[in-house]
Protein backbone atom coordinates (compact mmCIF):
# COMPACT_ATOMS: atom_id res chain seq x y z
CA UNK A 1 0.00 0.00 0.00
CA UNK A 2 1.31 3.23 -0.77
CA UNK A 3 1.46 6.34 1.18
CA UNK A 4 -0.34 9.68 -0.01
CA UNK A 5 2.27 12.39 -0.60
CA UNK A 6 1.75 15.35 1.76
CA UNK A 7 0.33 18.23 -0.04
CA UNK A 8 2.81 20.85 1.63
CA UNK A 9 0.50 24.40 3.05
CA UNK A 10 1.59 27.18 1.02
CA UNK A 11 0.02 30.10 3.57
CA UNK A 12 2.60 28.75 6.60
CA UNK A 13 3.61 32.01 8.14
CA UNK A 14 7.34 31.05 9.02
CA UNK A 15 7.68 30.12 4.93
CA UNK A 16 6.74 33.62 4.00
CA UNK A 17 9.79 35.45 5.19
CA UNK A 18 12.49 33.28 6.01
CA UNK A 19 15.15 35.43 8.20
CA UNK A 20 18.43 33.77 8.26
CA UNK A 21 20.68 31.28 6.13
CA UNK A 22 19.23 27.87 7.12
CA UNK A 23 15.51 29.02 5.44
CA UNK A 24 15.20 26.48 3.07
CA UNK A 25 15.75 24.29 5.56
CA UNK A 26 13.25 26.07 8.25
CA UNK A 27 10.55 26.60 5.32
CA UNK A 28 10.57 22.58 4.56
CA UNK A 29 10.31 22.31 8.55
CA UNK A 30 7.78 24.13 7.96
CA UNK A 31 5.70 22.77 5.94
CA UNK A 32 5.57 19.52 7.31
CA UNK A 33 8.06 17.66 4.18
CA UNK A 34 10.43 15.29 5.53
CA UNK A 35 13.63 13.75 4.85
CA UNK A 36 13.01 10.81 2.51
CA UNK A 37 14.95 7.50 4.54
CA UNK A 38 16.52 9.84 7.24
CA UNK A 39 16.09 7.26 9.61
CA UNK A 40 17.72 4.19 7.62
CA UNK A 41 20.27 6.48 6.15
CA UNK A 42 21.11 7.41 10.14
CA UNK A 43 21.33 3.32 11.31
CA UNK A 44 23.91 3.05 8.01
CA UNK A 45 25.81 6.13 9.23
CA UNK A 46 26.06 4.66 13.05
CA UNK A 47 26.72 1.30 12.04
CA UNK A 48 29.33 3.01 9.82
CA UNK A 49 31.05 4.62 12.74
CA UNK A 50 30.35 1.50 15.12
CA UNK A 51 32.31 -0.50 12.47
CA UNK A 52 35.28 2.15 11.69
CA UNK A 53 35.62 2.43 15.80
CA UNK A 54 36.19 -1.23 16.16
CA UNK A 55 38.28 -1.68 12.85
CA UNK A 56 40.46 1.73 14.03
CA UNK A 57 40.51 -0.28 17.49
CA UNK A 58 42.00 -3.43 15.83
CA UNK A 59 44.48 -1.30 13.63
CA UNK A 60 46.04 0.43 16.73
CA UNK A 61 46.42 -2.57 18.66
CA UNK A 62 48.47 -4.21 15.71
CA UNK A 63 50.52 -0.75 15.83
CA UNK A 64 50.94 -1.15 19.16
CA UNK A 65 52.20 -4.52 18.76
CA UNK A 66 54.46 -4.00 16.21
CA UNK A 67 55.99 -1.33 18.04
CA UNK A 68 56.63 -3.14 21.07
CA UNK A 69 58.49 -5.85 18.87
CA UNK A 70 60.35 -3.05 17.45
CA UNK A 71 61.55 -1.58 20.29
CA UNK A 72 62.18 -5.58 22.00
CA UNK A 73 64.67 -6.37 18.73
CA UNK A 74 65.87 -3.21 18.84
CA UNK A 75 66.86 -2.43 22.40
CA UNK A 76 67.38 -6.27 23.37
CA UNK A 77 68.07 -8.23 20.19
CA UNK A 78 70.38 -10.58 19.59
CA UNK A 79 72.67 -11.24 16.36
CA UNK A 80 72.61 -14.81 15.28
CA UNK A 81 73.64 -16.57 11.89
CA UNK A 82 70.94 -17.67 9.73
CA UNK A 83 70.85 -20.00 6.87
CA UNK A 84 68.30 -19.35 3.93
CA UNK A 85 66.44 -22.06 3.15
CA UNK A 86 63.94 -20.87 0.99
CA UNK A 87 62.95 -18.09 -1.38
CA UNK A 88 59.65 -18.04 -2.79
CA UNK A 89 57.12 -15.45 -4.58
CA UNK A 90 54.12 -14.37 -1.49
CA UNK A 91 50.85 -14.87 -2.39
CA UNK A 92 49.58 -11.80 -3.17
CA UNK A 93 45.46 -11.68 -3.78
CA UNK A 94 45.79 -8.54 -5.86
CA UNK A 95 47.66 -10.06 -8.20
CA UNK A 96 50.99 -7.98 -8.12
CA UNK A 97 53.98 -8.58 -8.12
CA UNK A 98 56.61 -7.65 -5.94
CA UNK A 99 56.78 -9.10 -2.68
CA UNK A 100 58.67 -12.36 -1.41
CA UNK A 101 58.97 -14.65 1.31
CA UNK A 102 62.41 -15.49 2.61
CA UNK A 103 62.34 -18.46 4.57
CA UNK A 104 65.62 -18.85 6.89
CA UNK A 105 66.53 -20.76 10.65
CA UNK A 106 69.31 -20.24 12.67
CA UNK A 107 70.37 -21.48 16.04
CA UNK A 108 70.29 -19.82 19.68
CA UNK A 109 73.00 -20.42 21.90
CA UNK A 110 71.14 -22.28 23.97
CA UNK A 111 71.21 -25.24 21.05
CA UNK A 112 67.49 -24.01 20.01
CA UNK A 113 66.48 -24.00 16.15
CA UNK A 114 64.13 -21.50 14.94
CA UNK A 115 62.51 -21.60 11.77
CA UNK A 116 61.32 -18.26 10.87
CA UNK A 117 60.27 -16.25 7.28
CA UNK A 118 59.67 -12.35 6.86
CA UNK A 119 58.79 -10.53 3.64
CA UNK A 120 61.32 -9.04 1.16
CA UNK A 121 60.61 -6.51 -1.98
CA UNK A 122 61.93 -8.45 -5.25
CA UNK A 123 65.03 -6.10 -5.19
CA UNK A 124 66.40 -7.51 -1.68
CA UNK A 125 65.16 -11.56 -2.50
CA UNK A 126 67.45 -10.81 -5.54
CA UNK A 127 70.99 -10.27 -4.01
CA UNK A 128 69.95 -13.61 -1.40
CA UNK A 129 70.65 -17.20 -2.42
CA UNK A 130 69.34 -20.83 -0.46
CA UNK A 131 72.04 -21.57 1.62
CA UNK A 132 73.85 -18.37 1.97
CA UNK A 133 74.27 -17.04 5.45
CA UNK A 134 72.80 -14.25 6.38
CA UNK A 135 72.76 -12.09 9.83
CA UNK A 136 69.31 -11.90 11.43
CA UNK A 137 68.47 -10.33 14.83
CA UNK A 138 66.07 -12.07 18.05
CA UNK A 139 64.82 -11.33 21.28
CA UNK A 140 66.60 -13.57 23.48
CA UNK A 141 63.32 -13.95 25.76
CA UNK A 142 61.70 -15.14 22.80
CA UNK A 143 63.81 -16.84 20.27
CA UNK A 144 60.83 -17.01 17.59
CA UNK A 145 60.49 -13.00 17.72
CA UNK A 146 63.01 -12.46 14.71
CA UNK A 147 63.85 -10.19 11.68
CA UNK A 148 66.47 -9.38 9.20
CA UNK A 149 67.69 -5.65 11.25
CA UNK A 150 65.70 -3.36 13.78
CA UNK A 151 65.15 -1.30 10.70
CA UNK A 152 62.76 -3.77 9.35
CA UNK A 153 60.77 -4.07 12.48
CA UNK A 154 60.39 -0.61 12.61
CA UNK A 155 59.02 -0.43 8.80
CA UNK A 156 56.44 -2.74 9.41
CA UNK A 157 55.29 -0.61 12.26
CA UNK A 158 55.18 2.49 9.55
CA UNK A 159 53.54 0.43 7.29
CA UNK A 160 51.03 -0.35 9.95
CA UNK A 161 50.93 3.41 10.52
CA UNK A 162 50.30 4.26 6.79
CA UNK A 163 46.96 2.36 7.09
CA UNK A 164 45.98 3.52 10.16
CA UNK A 165 46.08 7.53 10.09
CA UNK A 166 43.78 7.76 6.58
CA UNK A 167 41.72 5.40 8.23
CA UNK A 168 41.50 7.54 11.41
CA UNK A 169 40.60 10.80 8.79
CA UNK A 170 38.02 8.75 7.06
CA UNK A 171 36.33 7.55 10.70
CA UNK A 172 36.68 11.23 12.14
CA UNK A 173 34.69 12.68 8.64
CA UNK A 174 32.57 10.20 9.92
CA UNK A 175 31.60 11.18 13.36
CA UNK A 176 31.41 14.67 12.30
CA UNK A 177 28.80 13.99 9.77
CA UNK A 178 26.90 12.37 12.49
CA UNK A 179 27.41 15.23 14.67
CA UNK A 180 26.11 17.54 12.23
CA UNK A 181 22.77 15.19 11.45
CA UNK A 182 22.21 15.61 15.11
CA UNK A 183 22.75 19.40 15.86
CA UNK A 184 20.60 19.43 12.57
CA UNK A 185 17.64 17.80 13.97
CA UNK A 186 17.93 19.57 17.21
CA UNK A 187 17.65 23.38 15.58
Amino acid sequence: MRHPVPQLRKTAKCCQSPKNANRLRKSQRCLGAKRPNGAMSDRLLYAALLAGVVIAAALIGKAAYDYRRYRILNDEGRIASATVRRLQPAHNRLGREGRWLLHYSFQTPANERIDAAVGLWRRQAEQLRVGQRIDVVYAPNDPSMTALNPGQAWAIVVADEWLLIPYLAALMVLAWNALERRRGRRT
